[in-house]
Protein backbone atom coordinates (compact mmCIF):
# COMPACT_ATOMS: atom_id res chain seq x y z
CA UNK A 1 0.00 0.00 0.00
CA UNK A 2 1.32 3.33 -0.92
CA UNK A 3 1.10 6.08 1.71
CA UNK A 4 0.91 10.27 1.13
CA UNK A 5 3.67 12.03 2.16
CA UNK A 6 2.28 14.19 5.32
CA UNK A 7 5.64 15.59 6.64
CA UNK A 8 8.73 16.31 5.30
CA UNK A 9 12.25 16.51 6.93
CA UNK A 10 14.21 19.69 6.14
CA UNK A 11 17.75 19.95 6.94
CA UNK A 12 18.90 23.85 7.51
CA UNK A 13 22.65 24.26 6.28
CA UNK A 14 23.29 23.31 2.54
CA UNK A 15 19.57 22.89 2.23
CA UNK A 16 17.74 26.10 3.40
CA UNK A 17 20.67 28.33 3.68
CA UNK A 18 24.45 28.24 2.57
CA UNK A 19 26.86 30.83 3.72
CA UNK A 20 24.75 32.56 5.81
CA UNK A 21 22.37 33.35 3.16
CA UNK A 22 18.86 31.83 2.16
CA UNK A 23 19.13 29.40 -1.25
CA UNK A 24 17.37 30.72 -4.13
CA UNK A 25 13.63 29.15 -3.95
CA UNK A 26 14.06 28.43 -0.23
CA UNK A 27 11.29 29.98 1.27
CA UNK A 28 8.82 29.44 -2.16
CA UNK A 29 9.14 26.11 -1.88
CA UNK A 30 8.61 25.96 1.66
CA UNK A 31 5.33 27.66 1.30
CA UNK A 32 4.57 25.43 -1.68
CA UNK A 33 4.73 22.88 1.08
CA UNK A 34 2.99 24.17 3.73
CA UNK A 35 -0.25 24.95 0.98
CA UNK A 36 -0.23 21.34 0.15
CA UNK A 37 -0.78 20.57 4.24
CA UNK A 38 2.75 19.43 4.68
CA UNK A 39 4.34 19.35 8.01
CA UNK A 40 7.99 20.63 8.42
CA UNK A 41 10.15 19.83 10.81
CA UNK A 42 14.25 21.84 10.40
CA UNK A 43 17.09 19.79 11.71
CA UNK A 44 20.08 20.91 12.59
CA UNK A 45 23.45 20.19 13.93
CA UNK A 46 23.96 23.91 15.52
CA UNK A 47 24.82 23.51 19.40
CA UNK A 48 25.20 27.04 19.99
CA UNK A 49 21.76 28.47 19.76
CA UNK A 50 18.28 27.04 21.11
CA UNK A 51 15.38 26.25 18.51
CA UNK A 52 13.89 29.70 19.78
CA UNK A 53 17.46 31.34 18.45
CA UNK A 54 18.05 29.21 15.05
CA UNK A 55 13.92 30.15 13.76
CA UNK A 56 14.86 33.93 14.62
CA UNK A 57 17.62 33.88 12.95
CA UNK A 58 15.65 31.85 9.58
CA UNK A 59 12.77 34.16 10.47
CA UNK A 60 15.21 36.98 9.60
CA UNK A 61 16.15 35.97 6.44
CA UNK A 62 12.75 35.33 5.50
CA UNK A 63 11.75 31.85 5.95
CA UNK A 64 8.80 31.20 8.10
CA UNK A 65 10.20 28.78 10.77
CA UNK A 66 8.83 28.42 14.40
CA UNK A 67 11.05 27.41 17.01
CA UNK A 68 8.62 24.49 17.54
CA UNK A 69 9.58 23.37 14.11
CA UNK A 70 12.93 23.09 14.86
CA UNK A 71 14.78 20.09 16.08
CA UNK A 72 18.53 20.65 17.59
CA UNK A 73 21.14 18.89 19.73
CA UNK A 74 19.75 21.28 22.12
CA UNK A 75 16.40 20.17 21.89
CA UNK A 76 17.11 16.67 21.60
Amino acid sequence: MVRAVRAVLVDIDGTLTTGGRVVEGAAGTLDAMRERGLRLRFLTNIDSLPPQGIAAELSAMGLDVSADEVFSPVSA
